[in-house]
């Protein structure tokens, strides 16, 4: 998994990072060492918006209902590249245009006909705000585990394509 992570070049500034663990200290009360994933929520809105169910599909990467430190680490290093990605568009909302080319800026080339089904299965208008946009990237970068995952050969083929798979998986959210 953290290999899927480890290919968004975002680095967390030490403030970020200092930030970060003392948002987790406070979030793990019962000190294991572990969040869930509403602790998650919590501690990522410090930084921007980001929805629990945007933290429940991230949390899915690791199959994992709790995660440690260095776990929540990567996700909000993933969140922080999301994050930069979109305030490029220096809007409030970005359009399915916009959502492709930000996609591909994550390593995601998906069709605007399948980003036009997310953006109406995830979004309430037309176009897509931060938050929404952070929900689209879960979804995407969830199923490009489970593509990962099914690639046995590194064929970059499966059964079905990775289109199909986010479409599956946007079935089940």
């Amino acid at each position: 998994m953290s290999q899927i992570l480890k290919s968004y070049s975002y680095s967390i500034k030490q403030n970020q990072a200092e930030k970060l663990s003392k948002l987790f200290e406070n979030a793990d009360r019962d000190q294991s060492g572990f969040v869930n994933y509403i602790d998650a929520a919590s501690i990522f809105n410090e930084f921007f918006a980001v929805s629990i169910e945007t933290c429940r599909l991230l949390f899915r990467l690791f199959q994992q209902h709790q995660i440690d430190h260095e776990q929540l680490e990567q996700l909000l290093t993933f969140l922080l590249c999301c994050d930069q990605i979109f305030e490029r568009c220096q809007s409030d909302t970005i359009s399915v245009i916009d959502v492709q080319e930000a996609l591909l800026e994550l390593y995601l080339n998906l069709s605007q006909e399948l980003i036009h089904k997310a953006i109406m299965k995830f979004c309430q208008a037309d176009l897509v705000n931060k938050t929404e946009f952070f929900e689209i990237c879960s979804v995407c970068l969830l199923a490009r585990k489970l593509f990962s995952e099914w690639d046995n050969q590194d064929k970059g083929v499966i059964e079905v394509g990775l289109e199909q798979v986010i479409e599956i998986g946007m079935l089940f959210m």
